[in-house]
């Protein structure tokens, strides 16, 4: 049995009916729903911390999280069934959808800092020594929002290439 759906043939696949994403079962309609706003609340939640930024709270570590997430997702991507490179680009979308929502609310961070920047530079008090700490943080504040940015294009990029945009599925063979 093992050997059918290993092999790709077409009655296997043929056998194996559909799956909960294109059922039409009544039973499986809020499914599609589910999942994908499961996924969207996942990345949010994670965005909001370290978690996936980086490992182990080291900013040269990646993303364990990530890494799993991606070759989970490029395996069911790349199967020879097509109900699982089906599910694996379904879930790819939806987390890219996700880290794109995470990356517009960075990128929201970015002008609030670069504002208040600009704001505590032309105050009077610039010159003070609370002020020119101020600064110093906000110049923190924006390396850190920045690096976030290039990690999330990165993942963006990284997910693109490897699980939407890679080699055409296989070809069937002729019946």
């Amino acid at each position: 049995m093992f050997a059918d759906l290993a092999g790709g043939s077409a009655a296997s696949q043929e056998s194996l009916g559909s799956y909960p994403l294109v059922s039409r079962d009544k039973t499986f309609r809020p499914f599609h729903g589910a999942l994908t706003s499961f996924l969207h609340t996942f990345v949010h939640h994670v965005s909001l911390s370290d978690t996936l930024y980086c490992g182990s709270n080291k900013r040269t570590e990646p993303s364990a999280l990530m890494a799993v997430l991606q070759a989970w997702l490029f395996t069911l991507s790349h199967s020879p069934l097509r109900s699982f490179r089906h599910t694996g680009t379904v879930i790819a979308l939806d987390v890219m959808t996700g880290l794109v929502e995470a990356l517009k609310d960075v990128n929201e961070e970015l002008s609030v800092v670069s504002r208040q920047k600009e704001s505590e530079r032309k105050k009077a008090g610039a010159s003070s020594r609370e002020g020119k700490d101020r600064i110093k943080e906000l110049d923190r504040t924006m390396k850190t929002v920045h690096w976030k940015k290039g990690k999330l294009e990165e993942y963006l990029q990284e997910f693109f290439n490897t699980c939407v945009a890679p080699s055409p599925p296989p070809l069937r063979p002729a019946r």
